[in-house]
């Protein structure tokens, strides 16, 4: 893919894959397969990383770890 900027600078990017792309609509169905990776990726950071730190909690019983994911992935959600 080539991206072009309004001051005309330009920005290629090669996308590997193994599926079969034998014209247009498949390549773009391919791109929003791993656009779509990537906002699941972004939101695990999130999740994981980035000021939440869902995998170091203090609560023991399922139930809770379960509320407190839901609203873990729920803020998440809101920063993307």
């Amino acid at each position: 893919m080539i991206f072009f900027f309004a001051d005309e600078t330009r920005i290629q990017q090669r996308l590997w894959t193994y599926h079969p792309i034998n014209n247009l609509e498949k390549a773009l169905e391919i791109v929003a397969y791993y656009l779509s990776r990537w906002n699941i990726e972004e939101l695990f950071r999130i999740v994981k990383n980035k000021g939440f730190n869902q995998e170091d909690t203090l609560l023991e019983t399922t139930q809770a770890i379960m509320k407190q994911s839901i609203m873990t992935l729920l803020a998440a959600c809101k920063i993307m």
